[in-house]
Formats: C-alpha cells, sequence, structure tokens
C-alpha cells in the first residue's frame, strides 16, 4: 500500500532525526529537496508529494523540531556551479540526431556509435561526477538519488537560498 510505505518512509526519517539529536547532535536545519512538477507519471509526482506531507506531519512528533527547509533544484545545482558544458550540450544534440535518425533501440545504438557519441549528459550525471570529486567517493550513475542528497546538503552549507522554510 503507497499510503502506509509514505508513512513508513516518514517515520524512518524522523527516527533518524531523532536517533541523531539523541546521541547529542543538534540540528540547525533540514533541507529538503523541492519536488519538481514536471514528472512524466503524475502519479510519481502525487506520491512523492504525499510523502513529504506525511513527513511534515511526522516531524510534529519531535520535540526539538529543527526547521526545514526547501531547495529548488536549480538554486542548488547553481550554488554549486552544477551546468552542461558547452561540450555537453554539443554531445546532447549529437545523441538527439543519431536517436531520431534510427528506428529501434539497435539502430538508435549503432546511429550514436557512428556518431561518436553514447548517451546524453544529464544534472543527475553532473551531480554524481561532482559528488565523487568533492569525498572522492565511487557513487554510480544508479546512485543519482544519494549523491543529489547531498549535494543539496552542501549547497545549503554553502548559502544557497531557500524556496520557503516550514514554520517551527
Amino acid at each position: 500500500c503507497y499510503i502506509e510505505a509514505a508513512w513508513e518512509m516518514a517515520s524512518m526519517v524522523v527516527s533518524k532525526i531523532n536517533q541523531i539529536q539523541a546521541e547529542g547532535t543538534a540540528l540547525d536545519a533540514v533541507v529538503v529537496e523541492e519536488t519538481n512538477g514536471g514528472r512524466a507519471n503524475s502519479y510519481s509526482q502525487k506520491l512523492l508529494e504525499y510523502v513529504h506531507c506525511c513527513f511534515l506531519s511526522s516531524l510534529k512528533s519531535i520535540s526539538r523540531r529543527p526547521p526545514v527547509y526547501y531547495l529548488a533544484t536549480g538554486v542548488w545545482r547553481s550554488k554549486l556551479g552544477l551546468k552542461l558544458s558547452k561540450e555537453q550540450r554539443e554531445n546532447n544534440r549529437k545523441v538527439g540526431a543519431a536517436n531520431r535518425s534510427a528506428g529501434d533501440a539497435g539502430g538508435k545504438k549503432k546511429a550514436r556509435a557512428a556518431a561518436g557519441v553514447k548517451g546524453r549528459v544529464t544534472p543527475k550525471h553532473l551531480a554524481v561526477d561532482f559528488v565523487n570529486r568533492q569525498w572522492g567517493l565511487n557513487l554510480l550513475q544508479k546512485d543519482n538519488d544519494a549523491a543529489d542528497a547531498a549535494a543539496v546538503g552542501l549547497a545549503w552549507l554553502r548559502g544557497a537560498v531557500p524556496s520557503y522554510p516550514t514554520r517551527k
């Protein structure tokens, strides 16, 4: 059940906050990436929004509740300088052209190889590469959510301006 899963996820995050505070570390803030509306799957977007709602509701159970700040995706990426280079944008243009010239997946792969490109470079790639360089990690592209979370936190520490804070 997605509703129960959303509450369980929120509960796990709140439990971690409680654990950290019980160990004597005061949390000045919890920073969350703002959800982006343009998802291909509107059901996934609704579920993500519900998870955020469950988290904020569950946070009320904490006696020393830290404030929660939301950072827009563009804000944290800009703060860290995560922007596609001219070469990466050109690569992506070539990938798009190669993909449009072919029909099926096999044909697209051959067309990309003929064009000398492998695939698109996305902002998710930039975040993984950045976090790996920043902390000497070896995250893979499948770890992009963890990389984004680390980058959001670092952007906050470097002074990224939140979209809006929640009340204490």
